[in-house]
């Protein structure tokens, strides 16, 4: 399927038509009907997924922002492969809408493959890794929804025809709000125009974004804030570990291990009569006694007495939202 909001021409390969596209003309007119506002789910990753009231007016500057940022031009060609029931495949509607770009529609998969020119698409991190030698077309790439793997970066760097971004934002902020530069190499976030930033009591985020609201927008992100523009994401307080009174970050001690540990894992943590909750690493896969040996020297070397896991355990498959986040408290169950 393609919209082409440039010359207002739209091409549709079947009939009847599938439901994603089914799905997008939805969206298409609901955003041409009267009303000011639309409803959009957020992703559900601390809990079950909310409907929450956006202005389109706050879309469209979002819109707008994106187009200023990555110098997108009437024209230029989008694609989009993300489901329209979430914030981020609205809003690459919406961008194609207001910035009148040509829009590639495919059918939402882990795997994309496209021979055509694309100048700026949007991609999950697990798209990304399903499709690494298949976006070399892509001229710029954001990726968001959930964190991107350090190995992946690594194969994102020798790809020399793309420039790859990771995204920073939420339903509440209307997609993305700050943008790291991946192929630059980044380690922080910038902030998009227009957006303000602070720290709360608790030192998470706190932003100010004039186009969705006059009032604050409170997060539960701990960032360290560089400057006026730049912060570094740290990790959720709400998945803060309270060990014996030592309050402990899973996704520092994540990244400590991630060079270490070659699959998919999560620091959690399992009631304690002790220590109230004690560290636990969980890995997807069967059970490695040649891994495990290995850790303990790497928990030496790496990691702080109190940010050792206390067990280690193997499951099948670590619980995750559509777009990859990782299900903590379902993981908990």
């Amino acid at each position: 399927m393609i919209l082409d909001f440039s010359t207002d021409k739209f091409s549709f390969n079947e009939s009847p038509l599938e439901e994603w596209q089914q799905e997008i003309l939805a969206f298409l007119q609901l955003w041409n009907n009267d009303l000011l506002t639309l409803t959009v789910l957020t992703s559900g990753s601390t809990g079950v997924p909310k409907e929450i009231e956006v202005l389109k007016n706050s879309m469209q500057q979002s819109a707008l922002n994106t187009g200023l940022f990555f110098n997108l031009k009437k024209g230029d060609t989008a694609f989009l492969c993300l489901p329209v029931n979430y914030i981020a495949g609205k809003m690459m509607l919406v961008r194609a809408i207001v910035l009148q770009l040509k829009l590639v529609c495919v059918k939402p998969s882990q795997s994309i493959n496209s021979n055509q020119k694309i100048d700026f698409a949007a991609l999950t991190p697990m798209q990304i890794n399903q499709s690494i030698d298949s976006i070399f077309n892509f001229k710029k790439v954001i990726i968001g929804g959930s964190k991107l793997e350090e190995s992946t970066k690594e194969k994102l760097l020798k790809i020399k025809t793309t420039i790859f971004f990771e995204t920073y934002g939420m339903t509440e902020t209307v997609s993305h709000i700050a943008i790291k530069n991946i192929s630059k190499q980044e380690n922080y976030f910038r902030l998009l125009p227009n957006i303000s930033m602070q720290y709360d009591e608790r030192k998470c985020l706190v932003l100010s974004v004039p186009y969705i609201s006059d009032k604050q927008i409170f997060t539960n992100d701990l960032v360290e804030i560089i400057d006026a523009t730049k912060f570094k994401f740290l990790g959720r307080i709400d998945n803060v570990i309270n060990s014996g009174g030592i309050k402990i970050l899973p996704e520092i001690v994540e990244e400590k291990l991630k060079p270490y540990i070659p699959f998919n894992f999560v620091i959690s943590s399992k009631q304690d009569d002790l220590l109230g909750e004690k560290l636990v690493l969980i890995i997807e896969g069967v059970e490695n006694k040649k891994l495990v040996n290995k850790l303990a020297l790497v928990f030496k070397n790496e990691l702080t007495k109190y940010q050792i896991p206390k067990d280690i355990i193997f499951i099948k498959n670590i619980p995750k939202t559509i777009n990859g986040k990782i299900m903590r408290k379902e993981l908990k169950k």
